[in-house]
């Protein structure tokens, strides 16, 4: 009988998760990876349009699957410690890539960059394929992970503090993934003369990168949230959802606030009726982070979950 600090010996079903991860982490090479442009307006670019992003994920993606299988194939748990590694630079490689992107645009002094792009404006943003990339690749680790080392075990509904562990986490799993919908929906709607232009959430100044801190907290929360560290997941969470709500209530005030002294200058200048209102999607934005600071302090105040008999 292996002691508790022995790696698990490999165990096909969480093997074959974790290779299917490693094909939808390929096949997201297919879909937007790169966002640009100017409000909902842009371009997108796949995996395989930038390709040294492609072959750097796919390296460290092959590097995984192999891994994973090699261990299975052979009963090496070694093997699947090095695979857990791999998965590791994947999952690293794609969250630094969405910051980047995401803050490149802040970081680039207008002065630098042609007269075209200086008027129009320069908006990068993570595409869904980086999005799916990332998830996969937290799952494969996920499954890689030896569970009778680490905290995370089957854990019975019969019991009432697993119940709520359970459906906090499903609550706080279903606000991150809409809150990271809505950072890519129009946010701010503009119009004048006529013309109407919307500016997402991601492609906001501050309010993009505020926001994308926000999404890995809830993410880190989660995490934390699975192995059952109840407390400090609640604590991640609520200072998550205080910050989206204080980018949501930002962008509301702003939105507002600059809708009025447009109102001002139009009358003065005797041109048409300028207007700029924050959308639904800061309004719902607002109380999403609401929520998830709501479901932090439940989380925070639930007894620590029961592992199955």
């Amino acid at each position: 009988m292996l002691g508790a600090s022995a790696p698990a010996a490999p165990s096909s079903p969480r093997h074959a998760i974790a290779i299917t991860a490693c094909a939808v982490i390929a096949a997201s090479e297919l879909l937007p990876w790169v966002v640009s442009g100017f409000g909902t307006a842009g371009t997108s670019y796949s995996g395989l349009d930038v390709w040294p992003l492609a072959v750097a994920e796919l390296l460290a993606v092959g590097v995984t699957a192999g891994l994973a299988g090699a261990a299975l194939w052979l009963r090496r748990p070694q093997l699947t410690e090095a695979a857990v590694v791999a998965a590791c630079v994947a999952v690293a490689f794609t969250a630094s890539v969405t910051i980047a992107l995401e803050t490149a645009a802040m970081a680039i002094p207008d002065s630098a960059l042609p007269a075209t792009l200086r008027r129009n404006g320069l908006d990068l943003g993570a595409g869904l394929g980086l999005w799916i990339a990332a998830a996969a690749g937290l799952v494969a680790i996920l499954a890689l992970a030896d569970w009778s080392v680490r905290s995370l075990e089957v854990r019975s509904w019969a019991n009432r503090a697993n119940r709520q562990w359970i459906l906090a986490l499903a609550a706080l799993l279903s606000l991150t993934v809409l809150f990271g919908w809505l950072r890519y929906q129009t946010w701010f709607d503009a119009s004048a003369a006529g013309e109407h232009l919307g500016l997402a959430g991601w492609a906001s100044p501050w309010i993009g990168p505020l926001s994308l801190i926000a999404v890995w907290m809830l993410i880190a929360a989660l995490g934390l949230g699975l192995f059952a560290r109840t407390q400090p997941a609640g604590l991640v969470a609520a200072a998550a959802g205080w910050l989206v709500t204080l980018v949501a209530g930002v962008a509301i005030i702003a939105a507002g606030s600059i809708a009025g002294i447009a109102d001002l200058a139009g009358s003065a200048l005797g041109a048409g009726d300028p207007d700029l209102q924050a959308t639904i999607a800061a309004w719902c934005s607002f109380a999403i982070g609401l929520a998830a600071a709501a479901i932090g302090g439940w989380l925070v105040t639930l007894r620590q979950p029961a592992r199955a008999d």
